[in-house]
């Protein structure tokens, strides 16, 4: 009945639509400007909508967002000024050199090569003018938003029935599992439901909602209610510790927390009960089954309650402004705290258009979350950019279920961390034999970059066969023939990266490095002291004498408890942006000195290829010393090269090479020079430093799983 009842709506919708357009067609040939009356008194009386998610019967109109058209008074500007702003700051952070940017960094950078084989035909050097140029006709298919509000309503309009997010699902009807897709139509009335849910909860303006839950469906709804509401959310891993979930919750003195399952529910109840806090609702989201429907704290039961109510009353929708503050991701800082860092509408939005623009996402792109939504990459990468294309998202079961998920979904693109690649060999292996793995890899690996080098002889040639046969056939099988690109958040392995490009995949390394567009920036800035671009935010100019920008301090004023003051330190760009350059906190006094900002000098040193990680220390000392971890890839690289030695060294033989070690040496002697110009007080250039024989690392304990110095624990 309920596939009947489907395909008899289905037919209705597609007979409504050619009827609208059968009469627009007359209509314009005929020379009306509006359709015959039969047909108009035909499209009045018959207004279909998609069904609504999870339920099939319930059909209703949604509210409008709230959102001001485009021909509103202000709005065109607003919108033209923030396309003119995303296209300056692709083309800024492209490195030309003589006017001139190379076909393989725009590929390095994300772009696709569909999208340059339709902009620049076969061009290498390509020059800045026609990147600009072709930037511009771009745009014209991404319709500029002002808030995520906006954005989601725009997807929703454009891309109505079209697959948005996928799920495994286990019931009655499939007993032994099968893939479920929800449209965007379906989010957007089940974000209609949850918003009438918050308000009657009492979530108004400014409040905070906290969601501690995987990737699903859901969540994305509560991020919309949460909008139209003009609310926060403060997302949350269900990794991290309770500890970290009670210090976030209490900071941002959260008035509602969603919870993934019923034993999340029950640790935070706890700590509800145990520690004063502000939340007053906590809901358990038992997903489209509703295996909690008959208790009083699941989201389908609540959701349920709200739906029953005869005539019922929509609650209203207020119009999200461009600098109200979206997200509070709370991260670890260099000192172990959690501290918070506030995003604004105009910051997601800029950030997305930004990476759209050169990804180039089609509708058609699939994807398998692997990547948390409550970290900065994942929000943006793919959650907001996937929206913004209309591509679908499958939900991945974990890593215990990842290689059944990829040959079951067969993603066109990923977005992953480096770690998160050894799932595939892992998988490989149990595919294959494990002895020939385990002897053929090795030696295969190494015939395909002699190939990439163009030195290969017969020998390395038939480990490439085998190679192709124990390697590729296997992951292929398991990712499918339709995954073209991965975008990699953070470091990832050599062997990962061969096996991938032996497959014909791209590999997109996405950067750590934050720089936040500050929309509403005045010109003016450094000659005010406070300035409030953000809600919530309090940007302070210093004009400081040791450097040639101005300094900009960052501190943030969401709640009265010391742990909310950030005290970042960044830098004010010639585009009224401004890059994080480090925390307050780290910074240290030399022995009768000045204060000494690590990070920046740290940042200056990484910014060399053969430089990997930096650590600068002199608390209380006659002058700073540094840490230096080299690339030891690219040692391996300059070794071969300029040696024609194809040995496999490790990192300690590497370092005690004299000619590489000279090699780091004046690389390192460049770089503290160069400072030079930049800091005025000599002492707090590092004087002496150390190059280590291996890099600093998570399993250590010297690196945050952020990709950030823990310094205390280093010292």
């Amino acid at each position: 009945k309920l596939c009947a009842m489907n395909a008899c709506l289905k037919f209705r919708q597609e007979a409504f639509l050619w009827l609208t357009a059968a009469a627009s067609r007359s209509s314009a040939s005929l020379g009306l400007s509006r359709p015959g009356p039969t047909v108009a008194r035909y499209v009045q009386q018959k207004q279909f909508h998609a069904p609504p998610w999870p339920t099939i019967a319930h059909q209703r109109r949604l509210c409008s967002s709230g959102a001001k058209p485009a021909h509103e008074e202000g709005a065109g500007e607003r919108r033209l000024n923030l396309a003119k702003r995303v296209q300056e700051s692709v083309c800024r952070s492209l490195s030309v050199e003589g006017g001139n940017v190379s076909r393989r960094e725009l590929q390095q950078r994300g772009w696709s090569p569909q999208l340059l084989k339709r902009l620049f035909k076969k061009k290498e050097e390509i020059p800045l003018g026609e990147v600009e140029q072709g930037l511009s006709l771009l745009w014209a298919s991404h319709a500029p938003v002002d808030s995520l509000l906006g954005l989601f309503d725009r997807t929703c309009e454009i891309h109505k029935h079209r697959n948005a997010y996928g799920y495994w699902i286990v019931d009655s009807l499939y007993p032994l599992g099968a893939w479920k897709y929800v449209t965007f139509n379906q989010v957007r009335y089940l974000a209609t439901d949850v918003r009438d849910l918050m308000y009657e909860m009492g979530v108004r303006r400014g409040d905070r909602v906290s969601i501690i839950s995987r990737n699903c469906a859901e969540w994305v709804a509560i991020c919309v209610a949460a909008f139209s509401l003009r609310a926060t959310v403060v997302p949350l891993h269900e990794s991290q510790h309770e500890e970290d979930w009670l210090a976030a919750i209490s900071d941002s003195r959260s008035k509602v927390v969603f919870v993934g399952n019923e034993d999340l529910y029950e640790k935070v109840k706890g700590m509800k009960e145990r520690s004063k806090t502000d939340v007053e609702e906590i809901i358990c989201i038992d997903g489209v089954t509703g295996f909690l429907r008959h208790k009083e704290y699941a989201f389908t039961h609540r959701l349920k309650k709200i739906r029953d109510v005869r005539n019922r009353v929509f609650s209203p929708v207020e119009r999200c402004e461009p600098d109200d503050v979206a997200f509070l991701l709370y991260q670890h800082a260099s000192d172990g705290a959690l501290r918070p860092l506030p995003l604004s509408h105009a910051q997601v939005v800029c950030s997305v258009l930004e990476r759209s623009l050169s990804c180039s996402f089609s509708r058609s792109e699939v994807s398998m979350s692997f990547l948390s939504w409550s970290e900065p990459a994942g929000l943006v990468l793919e959650l907001f950019c996937m929206m913004e294309s209309g591509g679908a998202i499958a939900m991945s079961e974990g890593r215990t279920k990842f290689r059944y998920n990829c040959q079951e979904v067969k993603p066109s693109v990923m977005f992953t961390r480096g770690d998160c690649l050894e799932i595939i060999h892992e998988s490989v292996m149990r595919d294959s034999e494990e002895l020939v793995y385990k002897f053929t890899v090795p030696w295969a690996l190494e015939a395909y970059e002699r190939e990439m080098r163009g030195t290969p002889n017969f020998v390395h040639r038939i480990y490439q066969r085998l190679l192709q046969r124990f390697v590729c056939r296997p992951l292929r099988k398991l990712l499918g023939k339709k995954l073209t690109r991965i975008y990699c958040v953070g470091d990832i392995s050599s062997r990962s990266k061969i096996m991938m490009e032996a497959l014909g995949v791209q590999i997109v390394i996405v950067k750590s490095s934050t720089v936040l567009p500050i929309p509403f920036l005045a010109k003016s800035l450094p000659q005010v002291d406070v300035f409030h671009p953000l809600a919530g935010v309090e940007l302070s100019a210093e004009e400081d004498a040791d450097q040639v920008a101005p300094r900009i301090s960052i501190s943030t004023a969401l709640a009265t408890s010391e742990a909310t003051a950030s005290g970042l330190r960044g830098e004010l760009l010639s585009d009224h942006a401004v890059r994080l350059l480090g925390n307050v906190d780290s910074e240290f006094s030399l022995k009768g000195g000045p204060a000494v900002n690590p990070e920046h000098i740290e940042s200056h040193l990484k910014s060399k290829d053969l430089i990997r990680h930096a650590f600068v220390y002199g608390e209380d000392q006659e002058f700073c010393v540094a840490l230096i971890v080299p690339e030891f890839v690219l040692l391996q690289e300059t070794l071969a090269h300029r040696l024609g030695d194809e040995r496999e060294y490790s990192s300690f033989q590497l370092i005690a090479d004299d000619s590489l070690r000279a090699l780091v040496t004046k690389e390192i002697e460049d770089c503290l020079g160069s400072l030079q110009s930049i800091v005025k007080d000599q002492r707090a250039i590092p004087k002496k430093f150390v190059v280590l024989d291996r890099p600093f690392s998570i399993e250590e304990g010297s690196l945050t799983p952020m990709l950030e110095l823990r310094r205390n624990k280093i010292v």
